[in-house]
């Protein structure tokens, strides 16, 4: 089902508070420093190009319903628990890649205050 309501804007912001729940998780994923990054997108002041497309796509955001309001899982015919295991896949890589990040960060601290003494 397509949604022309809506414009790209406000679908940016529905993807991102369903797979982040928040702008400033969503650009700690694509690795911005904070969630007013997507404020230009998401009033539409700047149209959402091929690179943001291809950074929302890496960090699991639906691009198609993006850009063009219909779903990817309606252009496909997939079952609901096809959906589920994509949409907890998306989920527990996004987790894995934070962890990663916060695990690098407590290294680099951990080696610092090492050094000192």
């Amino acid at each position: 089902m397509k949604d022309k309501k809506s414009k790209p804007g406000d679908r940016l912001k529905e993807e991102i508070t369903r797979v982040f729940g928040s702008l400033t998780k969503a650009a700690d994923a694509i690795g911005v420093k904070s969630g007013s990054y997507f404020r230009l997108y998401l009033n539409e002041t700047n149209g959402i190009g091929m690179l943001l497309q291809k950074k929302l796509s890496d960090i699991g955001l639906d691009v198609k319903y993006i850009m063009e309001g219909e779903r990817a899982e309606d252009s496909k015919e997939s079952s609901d628990e096809d959906e589920v295991l994509i949409r907890d896949f998306q989920d527990l890589r996004y987790r894995s890649d934070q962890l990663h990040k916060d695990m690098e960060d407590f290294s680099e601290r951990f080696f610092k205050r090492i050094k000192k003494k």
